[in-house]
């Protein structure tokens, strides 16, 4: 498969309130981390020579953790450029690097969510397991859906629920519960979200041949921004057929340089769960009211 013309939009909220676009012909390198696991998510991006005004509009402190402004990440080929990350500004500062000044960005995906969100009410006895977790996402900041699977069963006896909304939401749905663009999600491990199922081979961008990392395949692809947390891929591998056949993506990072002025590799690390034959497909996530 050729894979050219890559193209990214940053939307960044700036210090003023207003919403800055950063895209081609400037260069950025980035890193997005994303994963089925209760910590946040994470970005990292790199940009190439703005300038002053624009360096002093979106900078922040790291110790400044009471603005919270939000970051947008976009890329892909052509025009088609789906989101890959959503999130919070930690941290923006600049350097000089060479010839270069360099804006380094560090960003959380749902760290609003995790870090700020609070609930506190209490649960008769008798309440379905499945309304708790709703009533606690429903509690989280800054989440704009939720995917949440099959939850069983009720609470025997009544109780009281105070604290991190986050991790009451763990602890409550067995480390099932993450945020993956501020998307909130509760799925069991044979529980996937609905969508295409593209089939990864090396004609579509496989670089390397899969290997197992304990309960995981995990493998390198040309960059493939489509791809989201906890859909079902289909591998095709020449040289470890063993691993061939549906998965459900554990996790993803996307790395590289998209520049019009200068070369780079853009990749994606895929983890896939391994042992799951049998899966289960939700309907798309539901809008938070």
């Amino acid at each position: 498969m050729i894979k050219l013309n890559r193209q990214f939009l940053l939307r960044i909220q700036t210090n003023e309130n207003t919403t800055l676009e950063i895209r081609n012909p400037l260069t950025v390198e980035f890193s997005c981390k994303r994963n089925i696991f209760a910590s946040a998510n994470t970005g990292n991006f790199k940009i190439y020579n703005l300038s002053k005004k624009t360096r002093q509009s979106i900078y922040k402190e790291k110790v400044d953790f009471l603005t919270i402004r939000g970051i947008e990440f976009r890329a892909g080929y052509d025009t088609d450029a789906p989101i890959i990350f959503i999130g919070n500004i930690q941290s923006c500062f600049s350097y000089r690097n060479g010839t270069n000044i360099i804006t380094e960005i560090e960003a959380y995906d749902g760290g609003n969510a995790i870090m700020n969100s609070f609930s506190s009410f209490n649960i008769e006895k008798d309440t379905p397991n499945g309304e708790i977790v709703q009533r606690l996402v429903n509690d989280l900041n800054g989440v704009k859906g939720s995917n949440i699977g099959n939850i069983s069963g009720s609470i025997k006896r009544g109780k009281a629920l105070l604290g991190n909304t986050a991790l009451l939401l763990s602890k409550e749905t067995g480390d099932k519960f993450f945020i993956d663009n501020e998307v909130a999600n509760v799925l069991n491990d044979d529980e996937v979200l609905e969508g295409n199922i593209p089939v990864i081979t090396a004609e579509s961008g496989l670089l390397e041949s899969p290997r197992r990392s304990e309960i995981q395949i995990v493998f390198k692809i040309l960059f493939e921004p489509a791809l989201i947390i906890g859909q079902i891929v289909e591998l095709k591998s020449i040289v470890n057929d063993e691993f061939n056949g549906q998965y459900k993506v554990e996790g993803l990072e996307h790395t590289g340089t998209i520049s019009d002025s200068i070369g780079g590799v853009c990749e994606t690390t895929v983890s896939l769960r391994l042992g799951l034959r049998s899966l289960e497909v939700l309907k798309k996530w539901k809008k938070m009211k």
